[in-house]
Formats: C-alpha cells, sequence, structure tokens
C-alpha cells in the first residue's frame, strides 16, 4: 500500500449528491477529493450501447463493468440477494456522475401534507421538520439543476421562486390528451424536469430525441457530470475506477481514513478531516456496515440497528 492521500474533504460517490458536494466546497477553497467506483462515460458510445441493445432498459447504455458491479434491470438477481416476499427491482449506476445518466430528470417535491402523515391521516410518522423548513432548499436545489416548469400552475407544493426554466412545450399526444380531458376533474399540467427548454449552462435545450432514459444525446437533461466538471475547474480532484472498500473510524467512532481499490487492483489509503458518503441509499449503507470493527461491531453510524432498514423506494404510476 502506497503512502495515504490526503484531503481536507473526501467524498465517495460521484452521483448528483456528491456532485453538489463537491463543487460548493471546492469553491470555498477546501481541498475535494472524489472517488467514483465506476469509471466515465462516453456519451455517444452509450448511445450506440443502447441503439444496439435487444432490450431497452435503463442501464442498456451502461454495461456493467466486473470491477463496478451494479444492479442489472433484466437480473435482478444477479446483485441483490434477497429473501422478502417483494422484490426490489429498481437499478443504479456505478459511473462516474452515477445514475443521474439515466434518470427520468423528473422535479417534482414533496406535497406539505407528506410531512405530516400521522397528524393529518393517522399513519406513519411526522417528519420531524416541515415543507416550509425545506422549501427555500428546493428553490436552491432547483436552481442548480436548472429545472423547467410552470411557476403559473398549482402542484401543491407552494413555490416562494419560480422555476428558473420555462415549461418544456407540451406534445401533440399532451394538447389531444387536454382536450379529452377537458370536462373531467383530470388536468395536463407541465412537469417539473431538469432538462433545458432553452439553451442555458452552456447546454442546448431539449431536442425531443425520446431517449431521455437511458441517454440524453446531449445533455440538455441535467447529469451530474455538470457539477462535478464545475467542481474540478474548482480545484477538486476526481480518481475514478476506486472502489472505497472499508471506512476506519478513530476512537469516537468518526471516520477518520479510507481504504480503496483501484481496478487495477492497487490499495490505496486516503486521510481527511471530513468523510461524506454520497453513494446512494444501497451503497452507503452496504459500505458502512462493512466497515465493523471490534469497537463497532454492527457497523458504522449503527447504535440504532437501524442502519440499511426502511429501504423506501418512490412508488409511480405511469398511464
Amino acid at each position: 500500500m502506497t503512502q495515504p492521500l490526503q484531503a481536507d474533504i473526501v467524498i465517495v460517490g460521484s452521483g448528483i449528491a456528491g456532485a453538489l458536494a463537491a463543487h460548493a466546497l471546492a469553491q470555498a477553497g477546501l481541498d475535494v477529493v472524489i472517488l467514483e467506483a465506476g469509471q466515465p462515460v462516453d456519451r455517444a458510445q452509450a448511445l450506440q450501447h443502447f441503439w444496439d441493445a435487444a432490450g431497452k432498459a435503463p442501464d442498456a447504455a451502461y454495461p456493467a463493468q466486473p470491477q463496478a458491479m451494479h444492479p442489472v434491470s433484466d437480473q435482478p438477481d444477479r446483485w441483490y440477494q434477497q429473501a422478502g416476499p417483494d422484490r426490489f427491482k429498481s437499478s443504479y449506476l456505478k459511473v462516474v456522475g452515477g445514475t443521474t445518466w439515466h434518470w427520468l430528470g423528473t422535479c417534482l417535491r414533496l406535497l406539505a401534507s407528506d410531512f405530516q402523515t400521522r397528524t393529518r391521516y393517522g399513519y406513519g410518522v411526522d417528519w420531524p421538520i416541515s415543507y416550509e423548513e425545506l422549501e427555500p432548499y428546493y428553490c436552491l436545489a432547483e436552481q442548480a439543476l436548472g429545472v423547467s416548469g410552470s411557476s403559473s400552475e398549482d402542484l401543491g407544493s407552494p413555490r416562494s421562486q419560480p422555476f428558473l426554466l420555462p415549461a418544456i412545450p407540451q406534445t401533440y399526444l399532451d394538447l389531444e390528451l387536454a382536450r379529452a380531458l377537458a370536462d373531467t376533474p383530470f388536468r395536463v399540467q407541465a412537469t417539473p424536469q431538469a432538462r433545458n427548454s432553452v439553451v442555458h449552462d452552456q447546454r442546448p435545450a431539449c431536442c425531443g430525441s425520446s431517449s431521455c432514459i437511458p441517454v440524453c444525446p446531449v445533455q440538455a437533461k441535467y447529469d451530474a457530470t455538470v457539477h462535478l466538471k464545475k467542481a474540478q475547474a474548482a480545484g477538486a480532484r476526481l480518481l475514478d475506477q476506486s472502489t472505497v472498500v472499508q471506512l476506519i473510524p478513530d476512537a469516537r467512532g468518526k471516520i477518520a481514513s479510507a481504504r480503496f481499490q483501484r481496478w487495477d487492483q492497487s490499495e490505496w489509503h486516503i486521510q481527511a478531516r471530513i468523510f461524506i458518503l454520497a453513494c446512494n441509499a444501497i451503497e452507503t449503507p452496504r459500505l458502512l456496515l462493512a466497515s465493523h470493527t471490534a469497537a463497532w461491531p454492527q457497523g458504522l453510524a449503527n447504535r440504532s440497528d437501524q442502519l440499511g432498514r426502511n429501504l423506501m423506494d418512490h412508488p409511480t404510476q405511469l398511464s
């Protein structure tokens, strides 16, 4: 193992959370290192993979690499080991930019009522914060991603600021559906999208390629490489093909360093004042659980024994 690398901040994962954090912290003058298990994506090559694929699944554009394995849509048991009655079928990517490469781009807010399900409806648990407290941060996120939407339409989530970009124009099908539903309780409204409706942030407007999932050919749809590039321009260092295999705590249980393995099988060690774990709702607890020690036998950050439990996806109905 080589001499430990040093940084102020180490961010594990280069998806949307890691990229936004890296950009803000590097801009503030801190020495930031981003560790990413996967490799960079060649957009044109990804598009060709999608065109050539027999099954047009979200991950069809991004063939899984054994050095950075991730779930595969048509083989859910290849990566997940599941024992419960309901199978978890969502997928994610291990590439530079993370799952924003094939995300839908939809940027709907939670409703105010979602924060008070126990008080209002008698089920679940109320959030410890309110929608009103979170609302300014929704605005910041929408500004950062460049969300297109109609500020005049009521989507049930009151806004203190308008959308940054105008709504994506409605398609012929949208307009026909709206006409057909005119005398019903249903309405056709613009869905807030992190997709350029006009030229923005040195990226073109959406040209209707219809392959948002799994790859936007022109990067009109936001992906995390936008802020990764900005972070690197501000001085952040990106180490791709680098899988963190162990987090090493100090006596108080605070992460002091990490071991990671490169694709060439070389072992590396990095020390930092602060570690930010931004490798999604499955990989983050997996890494913390795998970093158990004699002092922390249940894994790190797991005094409650709830780490890795209660995984909640976002159920949707698509028609």
